[in-house]
């Protein structure tokens, strides 16, 4: 692609401002053809809302610019956690590499609101290197958000969280109240996550997976043909219903979405 050379055409910010769900395609073209000249009018966009703010967001993730870092971690602690923007800013952080690490550090230290650390937590385990100051940080959501934790860690991929890991899965007790795999996601993430490291599992670790494997398979026998209203279906940010070990918006929910109740 050939950039563009003049100065950006403010009409193309008003333009998308107002796009619904779908950008259009020569939107879209007309915005990047400016490269990162694009990426300060695109930062006005951010915290105004709406899939005019979505759509900002992913064009600086395209673009690639860091000078968006400080307005995407601004709007990170401020998002809804649920929200498409949280996800994308995320998304869009992560792929800035090196960079991100010291300023999210920063807002980490300034934050102790579980949900925006666990976004936090979610950027700094897209990033580059095995940084120990990062893998601790990661380690610390373990108390509060165990399953988080876990899978961060794991997608971190520093061996040296092993012991931590370990730790949550001996320490975790099999919830025989509740056969659904969610109620012992932790159990299966902390096992998998070890795994993923390249570590291996104790003799008391593979029989308490093991348990758990076995009563997920038998709980998901007996609700095979239930209808959708019968089951007890996880938030959108919960662990699947089915035991994928996925956020449940990231696996049934659409599906679940289509069932008529």
């Amino acid at each position: 692609m050939i950039l563009r050379r003049d100065s950006f055409d403010a009409t193309l910010l008003d333009r998308l401002a107002r796009t619904g769900e779908r950008l259009p395609h020569r939107l879209r073209t007309e915005i990047t053809a400016y490269g990162e000249v694009a990426v300060k009018p695109l930062i006005k966009l951010i915290g105004r809302g709406g899939w005019g703010e979505v759509h900002a967001i992913r064009l600086i993730r395209e673009l690639g610019a860091s000078r968006a870092i400080g307005p995407l971690i601004d709007l990170l602690v401020q998002a809804e956690p649920d929200s498409i923007a949280g996800d994308e800013t995320i998304q869009a952080l992560g792929e800035l590499g090196e960079p991100v690490i010291e300023p999210v550090l920063q807002a980490w230290a300034a934050n102790d609101d579980p949900e925006r650390l666990a976004a936090l937590g979610c950027v700094l385990a897209k990033t580059p290197g095995r940084r120990e100051d990062v893998r601790e940080t990661l380690e610390s959501l373990l108390p509060r958000h165990p399953l988080l934790g876990c899978a961060l860690l794991g997608e971190y991929g520093d061996p040296a969280a092993l012991s931590a890991l370990s730790t949550i899965l001996d320490e975790r007790e099999i919830d025989w109240q509740d056969p659904a795999p969610i109620g012992n996601m932790v159990i299966v993430e902390a096992a998998e996550a070890i795994r993923d490291l390249g570590g291996e599992l104790t003799l008391s670790q593979r029989d308490k997976l093991r348990a758990v494997d076995a009563m997920g398979a038998a709980w998901r026998r007996s609700i095979s043909g239930q209808p959708l209203e019968a089951r007890s279906l996880p938030g959108r940010n919960d662990p699947c219903w089915c035991g994928s070990g996925q956020k449940y918006k990231r696996c049934h929910l659409r599906e679940d979405e289509l069932v008529p109740t």
